[in-house]
């Protein structure tokens, strides 16, 4: 749309391109947004007890100094307004890409972010050129509980 404004938008319809109502422009518009990435499914529909196995969210209230909730539906609730967690009207919970990166206790687990695993590469000299040792996948938990390790290396 170069040299042009959001009003000079059109549509296709019934085989004819016509120009686009404010309506369907602003419907278009709303509908175009895409969620941020930390909001998307990182697992597929799992109850609450899987949802409990796969994350540690004992070592991220840890972290922030906060004390782990005693009760299964606490944990889940702090769990969802961290946004970690979707609940699903009670059907089960998805745990979010930013839920497994922030604690998950092997990334290998959900599909995709494994390869955003921590990898330290240590270089000789000041340049790239040479390698001299590499940590490939020894983090495969989360980022969180890994980053005290991460430092001393």
């Amino acid at each position: 749309m170069a040299n042009k404004t959001i009003e000079d938008t059109f549509i296709r319809s019934g085989g004819t391109t016509r120009k686009a109502s404010c309506q369907e422009v602003g419907a278009l518009m709303l509908n175009s947004k895409s969620p941020p990435w930390e909001e998307l499914h990182a697992s597929k529909l799992l109850n609450d007890i899987e949802v409990i196995t796969l994350l540690e969210y004992d070592k991220i209230l840890e972290l922030l100094g906060r004390p782990v909730p005693g009760d299964l539906k606490e944990i889940l609730k702090w769990l969802e307004d961290e946004k970690m967690i979707i609940d699903v009207d009670g059907k089960g919970y998805y745990i979010t890409n930013f839920g497994a990166i922030s604690a998950a206790k092997d990334l290998s687990k959900f599909d995709g972010l494994a390869r955003k695993a921590i990898r330290i590469i240590k270089y000789e000299g000041k340049n790239k050129a040479g390698a001299s040792k590499e940590y490939p996948w020894i983090f495969r938990r989360d980022h969180a509980s890994d980053f005290g390790q991460t430092v001393p290396l």
